[in-house]
């Protein structure tokens, strides 16, 4: 579910909305929304990269070294 596009940018978006509710809304409420949209966003970033270190496609691509004599 994670490997769609729209996962690339969402959780930069929730993450700046988590930022912002802290900075401008000085409550108690604001901030432990903020920080849970935080911990949101970066459990959607480790899932989205977790599944992508399990796609096959990903991992067929190797980098190989370059050596230098």
């Amino acid at each position: 579910m994670f490997s769609k596009p729209i996962f690339e940018t969402l959780p930069i978006v929730i993450i700046a909305v988590g930022i912002l509710s802290i900075l401008l809304v000085h409550t108690l409420l604001a901030l432990v929304a903020g920080v849970l949209l935080i911990l949101v966003a970066c459990t959607i970033l480790f899932l989205r990269l977790s599944q992508l270190g399990t796609d096959p496609d990903v991992m067929e691509y190797m980098d190989t070294p370059k050596h230098s004599h």
